[in-house]
C-alpha cells in the first residue's frame, strides 16, 4: 500500500511562541517528519543574522522538545548539503568535514548539533538526512529547476555555463 495513505500530515506555526504541545494536544506521533525551513530574511545586517539564527534554532528546539514529551519512536530532520560548505570531494561521507560557508549552512549545522545532544541527552532517535538539490512548488525563482521552466514555457534558449558541472535533483514530494 501506498505510505501517503498511512501519513497524518499537521500544518503548525514552528515560528510561534506557543508549543507544538499546546498546538497538537491530542497528537501522538510515532514518527516526525520535519522538512520546514525558517522564513528567509534579509541577511545583510548583524540584527537580520541574528534574528534568522535565533528563529531557525528555537523552531528546531520546538520539535525536538515536542518530540522528547510524545516519546516518538524517530524524529527525520531535513539537513542540508550546505553545511559541508561546498568543498571539492566528488562524495561526502557521515564524517565529511563540516564547514558551511553560507549563513543557511551555519543555521544547518547548529540544527544538527542540537539533534546530537537531544539523542545523547535524552535518547531522542533522530535521523538527519543530508539532502542535496532539493526542488519544488515554493523553490526560489533564481534555482535552476524554476529557471529551466520559465526558459521552456517562453520558448527562449536557457542561458548555460560551461564547466564540468553535474547536480542531480529530486523534488520535495519524493523526498517524502
Amino acid at each position: 500500500s501506498d505510505i501517503a495513505d498511512k501519513l497524518l500530515v499537521h500544518q503548525v506555526r514552528l515560528d510561534s511562541e506557543v508549543s507544538l504541545s499546546d498546538q497538537l494536544k491530542n497528537v501522538e506521533p510515532d514518527i516526525i517528519f520535519h522538512f520546514a525551513q525558517g522564513n528567509s530574511f534579509k541577511l545583510d545586517t548583524v540584527d537580520h543574522l541574528l534574528r534568522q539564527h535565533t528563529e531557525s534554532l528555537r523552531m528546531m528546539v520546538n520539535i525536538l522538545d515536542f518530540a522528547r514529551e510524545r516519546k516518538v519512536y524517530r524524529l527525520i530532520h531535513a539537513c542540508s548539503s550546505t553545511l559541508y560548505g561546498g568543498g571539492n570531494e566528488e562524495f561526502y561521507k557521515e564524517d565529511s568535514l563540516k564547514d558551511p560557508k553560507s549563513y543557511r549552512g551555519m543555521i544547518k549545522l547548529a540544527e544538527r548539533a542540537l539533534c546530537k545532544y537531544y539523542a545523547e541527552h535524552y535518547g531522542l532517535a533522530v535521523c538527519m538526512g543530508r539532502i542535496f538539490r532539493a526542488y519544488g512548488p515554493r523553490d526560489q525563482e533564481k534555482k535552476l529547476i524554476h529557471q529551466t521552466l520559465k526558459y521552456h514555457k517562453s520558448g527562449e534558449p536557457l542561458p548555460l555555463v560551461t564547466g564540468g558541472f553535474y547536480r542531480d535533483y529530486i523534488h520535495v514530494e519524493d523526498l517524502v
